[in-house]
């Protein structure tokens, strides 16, 4: 009888433990699809985020997180604002998807040619502002010139068209200006290049 009654005890603490290992995975496989589910969630939300801050035609970032981004930088910075030269008259020969086209290759030259750590945005039209970080005036020269190099290799559109396309790039070295006055300054230096003689395909030796 003793017997039987441990039987049924021992029977009853299985069926106990299978019970509680069961309610264990259950609860293990609701955490991993929750997971899973938070996982997706965050991975939609930086889509969206990214989406949000890029520039739909380039997929750089767009002008206003680029200014939003200058605010926040309390280090030193190379400021370059870049403009494609003679862009109106690319518009009027090829058309507007040539045009699109051009845009588009720049800002692919310019993204393979700085570093990981720099930012590029599209600034607007045919105008972008990079952002190097922690570049002296010597190595500032040095990436402006090798972006110029770059773009103006021969360039042949969707179409057939062959295009050189160059760039010219005013500079501004910033080191205690807020974003906007950084801005202005290198708007006016790329102004102040594509004023001059023979002003396109140019780079600010400054």
């Amino acid at each position: 009888m003793k017997r039987g009654g441990l039987d049924l005890r021992s029977g009853f603490i299985l069926l106990v433990m299978l019970f509680i290992l069961v309610v264990i995975i259950l609860i293990i496989r609701k955490f991993l699809d929750l997971n899973r589910r938070l996982l997706k969630a965050e991975a939609r939300a930086e889509q969206m985020y990214q989406r949000a801050i890029r520039d739909g035609m380039t997929g750089v970032y767009d002008h206003q997180y680029m200014i939003d981004y200058l605010a926040t930088v309390d280090s030193s910075y190379s400021l370059l604002m870049l403009d494609i030269d003679d862009f109106k008259e690319i518009n009027d020969d090829y058309g507007h998807q040539v045009g699109d086209e051009a845009i588009k290759y720049v800002a692919r030259k310019v993204a393979s040619n700085i570093r990981k750590s720099d930012l590029i945005g599209r600034y607007g039209g045919d105008e972008f502002i990079i952002i190097l970080f922690d570049c002296n005036q010597e190595e500032t020269k040095l990436v402006k010139q090798k972006i110029k190099e770059a773009i103006a290799e021969p360039y042949e559109t969707s179409c057939g068209e062959k295009l050189n396309i160059t760039v010219s790039i005013g500079t501004y070295i910033n080191k205690t200006e807020v974003a906007k006055e950084a801005l202005s300054k290198a708007d006016q230096d790329l102004y102040r290049i594509k004023r001059s003689k023979n002003g396109n395909n140019k780079v600010s030796i400054r």
